[in-house]
């Protein structure tokens, strides 16, 4: 019984600090900044994450046993796809970091492959 008590007590705290931090995130008036207006190191920082985040998304799936041919295909794209990325990535990250200057070009090659990687997500199966 103390355990029941206690879970739906906690329960009830949970969602009442939930309801008040959503609460308190639609009064602030946060807007997603355009791609363009961002800093070369924050778009050096959002190109890691968003390669960061796909490729141990890769790690995780590549150990699967069970994919079916389809989803193999994809995860032969993907790999593929961050294999070319990332030295454009990390070349980016060392300009920047560097020079404090963006490429331009390399900017809108890694871009271009980061897309590509979203349309892999969009025509994928979850599995």
């Amino acid at each position: 019984m103390i355990l029941k008590n206690g879970v739906r007590g906690f329960s009830l705290i949970f969602i009442l600090v939930l309801m008040v931090g959503l609460s308190a995130c639609s009064m602030t008036n946060i807007k997603p900044v355009p791609f363009s207006d961002l800093t070369a190191k924050q778009k050096a920082l959002w190109m890691m994450a968003v390669y960061n985040r796909e490729a141990q998304d890769y790690k995780l799936k590549a150990t699967f046993e069970d994919l079916t041919e389809p989803e193999k295909e994809i995860m032969r794209e993907k790999k593929k796809i961050l294999e070319k990325a990332w030295p454009l990535i990390d070349a980016y990250d060392k300009l920047v970091v560097g020079v404090g200057v963006s490429d331009k070009e390399k900017e809108d090659e890694i871009l271009k492959l980061l897309t590509q990687l979203e349309r892999l997500l969009i025509r994928k199966i979850d599995f």
